[in-house]
């Protein structure tokens, strides 16, 4: 505050000290603006009147008003995906947009075709069909301004995703991300963020190869649901019960007694298979978002980034927590449950 005060009273002095001097000046020459502006007005000199004058006059207001409709010109910025006067390398939201306004692709983010286009992006880098760049996570699993874009290898889209829970709904291109889909192989520092695409063979591949894809989610889903129709799944079962019957092969087994046990027959990584299985859409898993509310179905990409506190279900009682650093998506879940059905069909006895 002080410093702000000081800088307007040294300013207002240096104003009023250039005013006064020039005030004075025009004094002892005994000139008068006002009456010298009223004069060229009234009786302007030759020169200004002259043919020339006003030709070169005119000649700098016709360049004048060139330059400005050139600088307000609509395609002075960058120009559309299509365009032949692009870098070899485009943002890959840039990509999105453009596929989902070709024919029979619906927009982004309604339905499922983004998913369909998730696959199929997948495929294609995993082919080589073209290029994919992206800045890693090199040091706090967070996207880095200032990482230098990298070629992703194509074997790196065997293990690995675009996330799907940013790229439909993203508007800007730094925020789209992959992951590594298994959780064994998970590691922040394994994500590449601010990707971009070789913009020729992406192209081509948006109009002619993407297509295959569209409507495989659709089908899937109403198969899915098809299916879950003809058996009847509840929720009944206490996620510690479903987890000691994972370790032990039978129900009424307490999992404190199994876990990380000799006797346990996944060795105490029966908290990630179950995690896994619901990323997967193989079971589902219902809690609570707060200690005394009601149950609700938790969404399978949920379990992209958060997991089952472990050392929670050995009171009976289990949550979640967040599973994958520099995320801040969604919130936990208490009192965790499952369907004994699925749970045995996943695993059986």
């Amino acid at each position: 505050m002080f410093r702000w005060t000081m800088t307007q009273v040294v300013g207002g002095v240096i104003r009023w000290s250039t005013a006064t001097i020039i005030a004075a000046i025009f004094l002892v020459w005994g000139f008068a603006p006002s009456e010298w502006l009223s004069r060229l007005w009234t009786d302007p000199p030759f020169w200004i009147s002259h043919p020339i004058t006003r030709i070169i006059i005119l000649i700098i207001g016709v360049l004048l008003l060139i330059l400005f409709l050139y600088k307000t010109k609509p395609h002075v910025g960058r120009p559309v995906l299509g365009s032949q006067n692009r870098p070899k390398r485009v943002p890959l939201i840039e990509l999105r947009d453009h596929i989902a306004g070709l024919p029979g692709w619906e927009e982004i983010g309604e339905g499922l075709q983004y998913l369909d286009l998730v696959k199929a992006f997948r495929e294609a880098a995993h082919e080589e069909r073209f290029e994919v760049w992206g800045r890693k996570n090199t040091t706090s699993g967070m996207f880095q301004s200032d990482e230098i874009l990298r070629k992703i290898p194509a074997e790196y889209w065997e293990y690995s995703s675009l996330d799907e829970l940013r790229f439909p709904s993203r508007k800007e291109n730094k925020e789209l991300c992959t992951y590594v889909i298994p959780v064994s192989r998970r590691n922040p520092e394994d994500t590449y963020w601010d990707l971009e695409v070789e913009r020729a063979p992406a192209l081509e591949w948006a109009q002619h190869g993407a297509e295959r894809y569209r409507g495989d989610e659709d089908r899937s889903s109403a198969a899915s649901q098809k299916e879950i129709q003809k058996v009847s799944v509840t929720r009944d079962t206490k996620m510690h019960e479903a987890l000691a019957y994972i370790e032990s092969g039978s129900w009424g087994k307490k999992f404190s007694e199994y876990f990380m046990s000799e006797y346990s027959k996944t060795g105490g990584n029966s908290p990630v298979l179950v995690r896994q299985a619901a990323l997967d859409g193989e079971i589902r898993i219902w809690g609570k978002s707060s200690q005394n509310g009601p149950y609700i179905l938790i969404d399978a990409d949920y379990w992209k980034i958060w997991q089952i506190v472990i050392f929670s279900t050995m009171d009976g009682s289990s949550k979640t927590e967040l599973a994958e650093v520099g995320y801040n998506a969604g919130s936990e879940y208490y009192d965790l449950m499952v369907s004994r059905l699925e749970i045995e069909k996943k695993w059986p006895k």
